[in-house]
């Protein structure tokens, strides 16, 4: 995932931490690592303009493909269809 900008304001969650008895210096660790987390696992606008492309992309070979197989069954229960025809015929 690309590095992009998120709003954690990590200066209150330390302060909100000190609240709970953690000293200052487990506050602000703490903080600035669950911002790290955040960042890293959190995805960019580009991560997702990337995913719906690739996921457009995949659904147009999908469809072509589900396409090409029906067109194949048509063909082929039309001259299934014709050859059965023409032995009713022969039998008339």
């Amino acid at each position: 995932m690309s590095a992009h900008t998120l709003a954690f304001d990590t200066l209150k969650f330390a302060k909100n931490l000190e609240r709970y008895t953690f000293t200052t210096q487990q506050a602000e660790g703490l903080a600035d690592e669950l911002k790290i987390i955040i960042e890293e696992n959190t995805a960019s606008s580009s991560d997702i303009d990337e995913l719906e492309k690739n996921l457009a992309t995949k659904i147009e070979i999908s469809a072509a493909n589900t396409r090409a197989e029906i067109i194949k069954w048509v063909v082929g229960l039309l001259f299934a269809q014709s050859a059965l025809i023409v032995s009713a015929i022969k039998f008339l």
